[in-house]
């Protein structure tokens, strides 16, 4: 959600359990949205350097996805991240992210296994597009 004050706008994150149990329920009511999603796209870059990360958090086999393709993928993924507009990164971010749990301890990620199984096609049909591009050159 979001508050103005003053011509600029806060947006932060609530806590689910405040709607149902009440603000008390929460030991964190509100974090700030920018922190929140800052932190996510560090620990997506994160398993984009070393996918093997992502294989003790997801098996592949769960995913359909070998842990080479995944590997491939993501070593594909950290070479272009700087290049993609945010728009694009939110984009992958959705695509990958289940959910986001904000705790005192830190953030935890839990990811989607078809996310990550469209994420991974996406990046071989557009490296097979570009590859296709240069032997036309």
């Amino acid at each position: 959600t979001y508050t103005r004050k003053r011509d600029r706008t806060y947006r932060y994150y609530l806590c689910g359990h405040a709607a149902k149990n009440g603000r008390d329920a929460c030991p964190l009511r509100r974090v700030p949205a920018g922190d929140v999603e800052e932190t996510v796209l560090q620990q997506l870059r994160a398993l984009f350097h070393d996918p093997a990360l992502l294989v003790t958090r997801m098996p592949a086999a769960a995913a359909g996805v070998t842990s080479e393709r995944i590997a491939d993928g993501f070593a594909t993924l950290d070479r272009v991240w700087d290049h993609l507009m945010p728009a694009e990164k939110e984009r992958i971010a959705r695509l990958l992210v289940k959910d986001v749990t904000v705790s005192h301890d830190g953030i935890d990620l839990a990811l989607r296994i078809d996310g990550l199984d469209a994420v991974m096609t996406e990046l071989a049909h557009s490296e097979s597009e570009d590859a296709s591009e240069v032997s036309h050159a």
